[in-house]
């Protein structure tokens, strides 16, 4: 009863802990998209470039950037250093039109202000991805870029700081978030333990 009691406590455990390890990876392993207003917010306060994603509900490219590009680590890491803004380009055609997006998929690098500083268009794997943007800001100045595209949407990007509240908000969450199921997992587990102990002792009893 006793060997019994032992193994059933530590496969609870380590399922509480596969299930943590599991809500960790899937909360973390994402990335971290801006609308195209928002990009150009967190551009200027943080001082980084952008990368201006254009893609489309049925391109087949778009969906393997997504599958195997975006999931990939060393692309979401970059995320610290320069900010990713994903635009439907058919939903915005105005936005698509004037950065004269032609065929998708079409990463966009701007500065603070929209300015393109490079662009490259059609499917990028991760290595690639990350060799382009580590270009970007190996070299990005907001002051020297290669044009500012005209506003032909004439769509507002007036700055309004919502967006580095939230996102400082949503850090904080996460990791109050990861406390609470920590603290919870070893209630429930203490609970389980106290339980098969307190039946053990009931069949010693007996």
């Amino acid at each position: 009863m006793h060997k019994r009691v032992f193994y059933s406590t530590i496969m609870i455990l380590a399922l509480l802990l596969a299930s943590m390890f599991s809500i960790s990876l899937v909360s973390a392993n994402s990335m971290d998209w801006h609308s195209y207003d928002e990009g150009l917010s967190v551009s200027e306060q943080r001082e980084q470039p952008i990368m201006v994603y254009f893609y489309t509900e049925n391109c087949g490219a778009c969906v393997m950037m997504e599958e195997e590009t975006f999931t990939e680590h060393k692309v979401q890491e970059r995320g610290d250093d320069i900010v990713f803004v994903k635009v439907d380009a058919n939903a915005e055609r105005g936005l698509a039109s004037q950065y004269g997006i032609t065929g998708v998929p079409a990463s966009i690098f701007t500065d603070s202000e929209g300015a393109v500083i490079q662009r490259e268009v059609g499917f990028l794997d991760a290595d690639q991805l990350v060799t382009v943007i580590d270009e970007v800001i190996e070299n990005y100045d907001s002051e020297d870029t290669i044009s500012e595209p005209e506003n032909d949407n004439n769509e507002d990007t007036t700055d309004t700081g919502i967006t580095t509240q939230e996102e400082i908000i949503g850090e904080d969450n996460f990791f109050r978030n990861m406390l609470v199921i920590t603290v919870s997992s070893l209630v429930v587990a203490i609970a389980i333990i106290f339980h098969l102990n307190k039946m053990k002792g009931k069949d010693n009893q007996n």
